[in-house]
């Protein structure tokens, strides 16, 4: 095993690697550029990298945690061993996360215990199916006239896809409005103090990947955006949702609006998934997103050790199909 430090050397070895969307070089170095760690520990052997970074005395992927969603560990269990082993006996805290694999059963058994709860992504799968009166045919009956009542007061929208360019000087106005929307519902949005950051993502996907951006007005002011990211392996809904607080329509209106422009998209890119990401999912659920697993490796003893409260645990087990190593390690040493 090889251990890279020096900052050149690690990204030179990673510009490389070609992997999905969000866990491609470029888009990770826009992260990390932001996050501005303090070290670089690249782990390396043969053609097998696992890219690091510390900062603030805990290791994390290479550009951090906060917006570096899905990552992708080599098919190389000696080799994670190793890196946890060389970690744990330097004493560092790690958040290894998210991981798009469950490695749990290539750990060695003192390693298990890094393995904590961590919440899914939610996917829509065969989108390029959809169709709104077999979905809504699906529903209850309340819930169908609830849905129906929406589609009714989309005639009062206007849904527009716009360029990058003629959305940039609008930018700065619908994230305030998208912050303002969050604090009025008593929440953070994840993009707070991070605007510049978001807008550098939007620049390099408008650049490298094909970025889709709908807006939604009423009366000509803007009520909701949304985002879908994608190229010819895959399409992300990245960003976006109302910003209109006292609006009861709008969420589910721009569902609707989304799983129409995925559908286009599945057909013509011949893809059949849309990636939703993470995060609040009662629409996701509603309109028939499945939660796909996403693993984590932890030692941090500042680490909340929870599942998600908005996944009732007989899901999380139909989910995960296994406990986590972490739970295992805590229901014996109780024991």
């Amino acid at each position: 095993m090889e251990l890279l430090t020096k900052r050149s050397d690690c990204e030179a070895a990673l510009s490389g690697l070609s992997n999905s969307i969000l866990d491609s070089y470029r888009y990770k170095a826009i992260l990390n550029k932001h996050y501005e760690p303090d070290e670089y520990l690249f782990f390396r052997e043969n053609n097998d990298l696992i890219p690091l970074v510390l900062k603030d005395n805990l290791v994390t992927f290479y550009g951090g945690t906060r917006h570096n969603w899905s990552n992708t560990l080599p098919d190389n269990p000696a080799l994670i061993n190793k890196v946890l082993s060389y970690l744990n006996k330097r004493d560092y805290a790690f958040r290894i996360l998210p991981i798009n694999r469950d490695y749990f059963t290539d750990l060695n058994v003192e390693h298990r215990v890094f393995d904590v709860p961590f919440e899914p992504e939610w996917h829509l799968g065969n989108v390029q199916d959809y169709d709104q009166e077999t979905f809504l045919a699906s529903l209850s009956a309340k819930k169908r006239w609830s849905y129906r009542r929406v589609l009714r007061h989309m005639e009062n929208y206007e849904f527009e896809t716009v360029s990058h360019e003629d959305f940039k000087p609008k930018f700065s106005d619908v994230m305030d409005a998208h912050c303002r929307y969050f604090s009025q519902r008593g929440k953070v949005s994840a993009w707070y103090n991070a605007e510049h950051l978001l807008g550098e993502i939007f620049e390099y996907f408008a650049e490298h990947e094909n970025l889709l951006i709908r807006q939604v007005t009423h009366d000509g002011a803007i009520v909701a955006v949304y985002t879908i990211v994608y190229n010819s392996q895959e399409m992300i809904h990245y960003f976006g949702g109302s910003v209109k607080k006292d609006d009861n329509y709008i969420s589910k209106a721009v569902y609707f609006d989304m799983l129409s422009i995925g559908k286009q998209l599945s057909l013509q890119l011949d893809l059949s998934v849309l990636n939703g990401l993470r995060g609040a999912f009662t629409n996701k659920k509603s309109f028939g997103y499945k939660p796909v697993p996403l693993y984590a490796l932890v030692k941090d003893d500042t680490w909340i050790v929870r599942r998600d409260a908005d996944i009732s645990e007989q899901q999380y087990d139909e989910i995960y199909g296994r406990q986590f190593g972490i739970e295992s390690h805590n229901r014996d040493a109780s024991e």
